[in-house]
Formats: C-alpha cells, sequence, structure tokens
C-alpha cells in the first residue's frame, strides 16, 4: 500500500504491508527518529477505488538496519494521531477484504 509523508522539509514516498486501525509501520530509509511527527497519505485499494486516508502520525518506533532474522525492513512504525471514524471505518474494510479481519 503506498504511503506519502511529509515532516518539516522531508517528504516522500514509501510502502506498508502492517496497516491498522491505530497506525502502521511504513518502509523508509533512513527512518525518522523516535518522536517525529508527519502527515501521510496512506491510498487504500478499495472495493469502489482507490480512497486517500489523511493522517498526522507519531514515529514509535524506528529501525535503522534490518533486525537479527531479517523480518523487519528499515523503516518506522507510525501510530495514527488523528484520523476520522471513517478512515477507521475504511481501513477495517481493506482488512476484511484481505481476510485479515473478521
Amino acid at each position: 500500500i503506498r504511503v506519502e509523508y511529509t515532516s518539516g522539509t522531508r517528504g516522500g514516498r514509501g510502502y506498508t504491508k502492517d496497516l491498522s486501525a491505530g497506525g502502521l509501520f511504513l518502509k523508509i530509509d533512513p527512518p525518522f527518529p523516535l518522536g517525529t511527527e508527519a502527515e501521510l497519505k496512506v491510498y487504500l485499494p478499495l472495493r469502489n477505488g482507490e480512497v486517500i486516508l489523511e493522517a498526522r502520525a507519531v514515529v514509535i518506533r524506528s529501525v535503522a538496519k534490518p533486525e537479527e532474522g531479517g523480518f523487519t525492513l528499515p523503516g518506522c512504525g507510525f501510530r495514527f494521531i488523528t484520523r476520522q471514524d471513517e478512515a477507521t471505518r475504511m481501513i477495517s474494510e481493506l482488512l476484511r477484504m484481505k481476510g485479515l479481519a473478521p
């Protein structure tokens, strides 16, 4: 899932496979430091087409290099600070479509 991010003067595009109603892990290198706030645009591929979720988020995990075992790529774990109830519904719909939620 494509994600665009902006924090201060730094912006760009990354991808996530780890998305929940509470946040996401964004594959970017180098990662932002812990506590960094960013504006995110998450492009959700829903049944009726692509929908853009806009949210403010804070970095709660920062991985500078792959962890032992290679399960985690460089990037950031973001927790959503602001989002709308509609955004939570859209994420839940996407997870159900993928068979990842009841």
